[in-house]
């Protein structure tokens, strides 16, 4: 199944490819969603997504969920090459150049297994009151973080994070922590800037990581 947005009107750039809500479930197999859009899927209230083998391109967020359940195995979100090449909604805002999360979660359950990220501002990111549950997640090329989890809880295994693009500033750290009460084995970060882990406040276990390519800041003070 092939979902794709319409480039022809700023309703087809800003629209949602797919929105639950309520006690809603849904179950997609080999299902591919093409932007530029700015959300592929919305996941609200009670609502419940299942997923395996979900492709989404060209989008600013993959999965935006406020409350809610969501699990998704071997699939991918990608964001497209450069803001340059995007179409703009009303106001010259660029879309599907991955400008946000390619996961965004608060209030909810969120699981990946097998999942891949490609050029957003952040793999994952948190609003508060999350439980995150990754079994291997690997993003590439984030703005800010590889994961921002904020005021959660994760259990994270299997993490890469690589590649960051630095063409816009605002790169914060590999892993970025406020808050939070997360568990977090068998990472590695590479090209990720001038912070590996950044921990405010909450609780971390740490087991097994290789950090490789973190380079120190104009005063010495990270790195």
């Amino acid at each position: 199944v092939r979902i794709r947005a319409s480039g022809d009107s700023a309703a087809g750039l800003t629209a949602t490819g797919l929105r639950l809500e309520g006690r809603a479930t849904a179950e997609l197999h080999d299902v591919t969603f093409e932007g530029p859009r700015r959300r592929a899927i919305e996941v609200a209230d009670g609502a419940t997504l299942r997923g395996e083998n979900v492709v989404i391109r060209g989008v600013d967020t993959g999965v935006h969920q406020r409350g809610g359940k969501v699990r998704l195995v071997r699939s991918s979100v990608e964001a497209v090459a450069s803001m340059a090449s995007t179409p703009q909604a009303p106001g010259g805002r660029s879309i599907g150049a991955g400008a946000e999360a390619a996961f965004f979660t608060a209030g909810a359950s969120l699981s990946l297994h097998e999942v891949r990220t490609v050029g957003h501002a952040y793999g994952v990111l948190t609003g508060g009151d999350a439980d995150v549950e990754v079994e291997g997640l690997t993003v590439i090329g984030p703005r800010h973080a590889g994961l921002g989890i904020t005021r959660s809880r994760a259990r994270l295994r299997r993490v890469s994070v690589s590649g960051f693009d630095r063409s816009g500033g605002g790169n914060f750290a590999g892993i970025q922590l406020v808050g939070s009460q997360v568990h977090l084995s068998d990472l590695e970060l590479r090209d990720v800037g001038t912070l590996g882990v950044s921990q405010r406040g909450g609780t971390l276990v740490l087991e097994r990581a290789t950090i490789v390519g973190v380079t120190g800041g104009a005063d010495g003070t990270e790195g």
